[in-house]
């Protein structure tokens, strides 16, 4: 994951991994990317036993 995110450096200025984790066959992560703009994206990943997912994404301008 992190190869990839500094692969996209710019725009992403930095990151912040919140929760990763790992079970035998299940998967968490939930973090915040920030983008040069001052502009965020909020990620939450989950993997199940089954092989499922369900993620959620969220972007948020910069306050002012």
């Amino acid at each position: 994951m992190r190869k990839l995110l500094q692969r996209y450096t710019p725009p992403i200025d930095h990151y912040h991994i919140q929760h990763n984790d790992h079970e035998t066959q299940l998967f968490r992560l939930k973090m915040v990317i920030g983008m040069i703009d001052g502009s965020q994206l909020f990620v939450k990943e989950y993997r199940f036993q089954d092989q499922s997912r369900k993620y959620a994404y969220q972007w948020q301008n910069r306050q002012e």
